[in-house]
């Protein structure tokens, strides 16, 4: 009886906190069936403190070396440049042998992610498309920035799942800039806006009129999250970046893309440019469209 009046609970479209899991202990079938319903949640503790710290502390090195790069500069390959945030492909991020650093990735095979998106897609062989790693400066007012969805603008039944891990020291959404959501979700992914007002991510804005009738019956939920933690949410959630004045410290994360193995989204990866990475029986994980030789 609890566990149904739980699951109600989280489907609910007015419910007023991001369901919440220990990654060590919980039933990951039941979890995986909360993200299911809710479309969103956390899973406390499921990376190792010391492996993001080690990899945060390589990524660190590496913004160190480019951030000073103005707009008139070329940035790395594949980056997304704006002055406040910026974004790096896999490839960008290379090891003492100038491959490139899959440590960060290659742990969630060690973890409860992986086994807990097998039950989540109901699939052996799980997908990682192209993970990218950002920062987001402080002292901005990110108010201007549009609820958005993430999920390459695939409509239709194309289940795809955003990871975001927490890599900076700092707690996420309290002393560097946050994530919020939008409680309640469409049945599917809005068409963009024709005429979009931002000028950083006017391709991500959804139809206004639609998106309206959404953010009428939702709620904003706030996120928190340190080391070790990651958020979940799918392709029909609503999210954007916030910064409060009071925050100190510049944010820097991983933003991942899990997707199943299916037929339509094996042809997916292999028609696109971006790498991928497969993840096999136990911790096997194979790359994709990168030489692991790659400069």
């Amino acid at each position: 009886m609890l566990r149904w009046l739980t699951r109600r609970l989280h489907s609910s479209r007015t419910h007023t906190a991001i369901p919440e899991f220990d990654a060590k202990t919980c039933d990951l079938a039941e979890a995986a069936g909360v993200l299911r319903d809710t479309g969103y949640l956390i899973l406390r503790g499921a990376l190792d403190v010391g492996q993001v710290t080690r990899f945060h502390e390589r990524l660190a090195s590496f913004i160190a070396s480019v951030e000073h790069l103005g707009k008139d500069d070329a940035p790395p390959p594949g980056s997304l440049y704006s002055t406040t945030n910026r974004s790096f492909p896999i490839e960008a991020i290379v090891d003492a042998d100038g491959r490139p650093d899959t440590s960060l990735v290659a742990h969630f095979a060690d973890t409860a992610i992986i086994p807990f998106f097998r039950l989540y897609f109901g699939t052996k062989r799980v997908f990682l498309r192209s993970p990218n790693y950002r920062y987001q400066e402080i002292g901005f007012d990110t108010s201007h920035l549009p609820w958005h969805q993430d999920g390459f603008n695939v409509r239709g039944d194309f289940q795809i799942v955003n990871c975001w891990v927490p890599l900076s020291s700092g707690e996420i959404g309290s002393v560097a800039p946050g994530i919020e959501l939008l409680s309640h979700r469409p049945s599917d992914v809005l068409p963009l806006e024709s005429a979009p007002v931002s000028g950083n991510y006017g391709f991500l804005e959804p139809d206004i009129q639609q998106f309206r009738k959404i953010e009428k019956w939702s709620r904003k939920l706030a996120v928190r999250l340190r080391r070790g933690d990651v958020l979940l949410f799918d392709k029909l959630t609503f999210h954007r970046t916030y910064s409060l004045p009071e925050m100190t410290e510049r944010r820097v994360s991983a933003e991942l893309r899990f997707l199943g193995d299916r037929p339509e989204v094996v042809t997916f990866l292999e028609n696109g440019v971006r790498p991928y990475i497969a993840y096999g029986e136990g911790a096997e994980f194979t790359l994709h469209k990168i030489s692991p030789d790659a400069d």
